[in-house]
């Protein structure tokens, strides 16, 4: 980290900066938080690999050289340590990793040409959403201490993190023009690869936002299949539709009647999802697989409306 900051500089809590590096990083995002232009940007990097073992310095014993050098691996470990939470371990921001310079000057390059693509068109004294006409694009609609961090980890995306999930636009956009013509599309890919969240932050938002009219008035039910598929499919219908619903007491009762009606024929599903649509309405079912022993997962999305 480098050498400890005097007095002079010490954190909101009284604590000392460890050094220059800690107060710029702090520094930038202190202006950030105070600005309303979204400036400035900060990139975090960290290098990975191992690092060299100590060398001592004139007048210094190689002890004395690895107690330094402990109280600097220790003070690396705190500073990115505050990217996490402390009890749940999610991230509450982003640092970015390399393990050779090579790696560190690929990353550095990407991002100045982002930079250089985006961020300069910005005019001083500008808001987030109001710039000198060239960047219209809104800012992230986030608040951490109310919402969480925007880092759901292992977990997929909901659909309340679509105002945070990026980078599969083409993905969505190719399952909803499949969708036009398709009763049924099916999502297959590798265990962890996003297809949860390509449905949950990436599709069902868009449908709800009427991305494919009249979409924004169809039920969006989402099920997981697990041991017993036919009355996991009958509790997320009777909870995520309407129509369904009835006396909260009887809620198991219902579930496996429509369970068992379900298992009864294949077309029971559209006969009894017919009964309780109105004109117009249209069921989305997502489901997902539940075979932990498959490589491939896949998650499913069937439509059924009344017209």
């Amino acid at each position: 980290m480098g050498s400890q900051l005097n007095d002079k500089y010490s954190k909101p809590d009284g604590t000392p900066y460890w050094s220059g590096t800690d107060w710029e990083y702090w520094d930038a995002v202190r202006g950030y938080e105070a600005n309303r232009n979204g400036l400035p940007i900060v990139y975090v990097y960290r290098r990975m690999d191992e690092p060299p073992d100590p060398s001592p310095r004139r007048g210094q014993s190689r002890a004395e050289a690895y107690i330094e050098h402990g109280t600097q691996l220790q003070r690396v470990e705190e500073f990115f340590g505050q990217f996490r939470d402390a009890k749940t371990g999610a991230f509450k921001g982003y640092f970015f990793e390399y393990e050779t310079l090579d790696g560190f000057v690929d990353l550095a390059k990407k991002h100045v040409r982002t930079l250089l693509n985006g961020a300069h068109g910005r005019a001083p004294g500008a808001t987030k959403t109001q710039t000198d006409g060239t960047d219209k694009q809104n800012a992230l609609e986030w608040e951490p201490a109310t919402q969480g961090s925007p880092f759901p980890g292992l977990k997929s995306f909901e659909e309340r993190h679509e105002p945070v999930y990026f980078g599969r636009s083409r993905e969505v956009a190719a399952v909803l023009k499949r969708m036009a013509t398709n009763r049924i599309e099916v999502i297959v890919g590798a265990s962890g690869s996003g297809k949860s969240s390509l449905v949950k932050a990436g599709v069902l938002p868009k449908l709800r936002d009427n991305a494919m009219p009249p979409s924004a008035r169809w039920h969006r039910v989402l099920m997981r299949p697990t041991a017993n598929p036919f009355l996991a499919l009958a509790e997320a219908l009777i909870d995520g539709i309407p129509g369904l619903k009835g006396d909260a007491v009887r809620f198991v009762e219902r579930c496996e009647t429509l369970a068992e009606t379900l298992r009864a024929a294949p077309g029971n599903l559209e006969r009894t999802l017919r009964g309780v649509l109105g004109s117009g309405e249209e069921v989305v079912l997502s489901s997902t697989s539940s075979r932990n022993s498959s490589r491939l997962r896949s998650r499913t999305a069937w439509r059924s409306s009344r017209s």
